[in-house]
């Protein structure tokens, strides 16, 4: 992650806790990049769930990620 700065827009973050196709690890580079940056995150991880599955019970992400968006995009 290298062109990260303080103007970009904040961000949301969530990745599957037990994802096989894309590693965990890549969210909590991409949150670090962020948080290197100055750039406000939020960073929600979906416990139980893979890659897929992750899209079909992610209910609490959802709301977070709303919540995420009210508070920044009003």
């Amino acid at each position: 992650i290298h062109r990260t700065n303080a103007s970009d827009p904040a961000v949301f973050v969530y990745h599957a806790g037990l994802d096989s196709l894309v590693r965990i690890e890549h969210a909590e580079a991409y949150r670090a990049a962020l948080e290197r940056a100055g750039i406000t995150n939020e960073y929600f991880v979906i416990h139980g769930n893979g890659h897929i599955s992750a899209h079909f019970f992610d209910g609490e992400a959802i709301e977070a990620a709303l919540a995420f968006l009210d508070r920044y995009l009003r």
